[in-house]
């Protein structure tokens, strides 16, 4: 007696995107079975077990929410730096850095109004 095996595999997929594979590996006598009646055997049998197993019901489950939080622009600048100015041209270019930051828009302030008023 010449045996043989014959192996089917498939992937299912569920509602919510699990992917799952189901396969099978039965012998065969080679002299007396057809391969391709073995394999069709086997493809049912997959098929069956498959349509068998209950679905996984996700309504009731909680899913994680991740939370991200909004992180700060960093532009490497500091009170000092505007306080240090000691011109109005060289203090307005950094008008458009500070227009989120109210503590160096307070210090923008207060030194345009020295330099402006010595």
């Amino acid at each position: 007696m010449k045996e043989g095996i014959v192996k089917y595999s498939e992937e299912f997929v569920n509602s919510v995107g699990l992917k799952k594979w189901r396969g099978i590996e039965l012998p065969f006598d080679m002299k007396s079975e057809d391969p391709l009646d073995v394999f069709a055997r086997a493809e049912s049998i997959v098929i069956r077990s498959q349509a068998n197993m209950k679905e996984v019901q996700v309504d009731n489950v909680s899913i994680p929410v991740i939370q991200v939080q909004k992180e700060e622009k960093a532009i490497g600048l500091y009170v000092e730096d505007i306080m240090s100015c000691k011109s109005i041209l060289v203090l307005d270019t950094y008008r458009p850095l500070i227009k989120d930051n109210t503590e160096l828009q307070k210090a923008f302030d207060a030194r345009r109004v020295q330099l402006t008023n010595p």
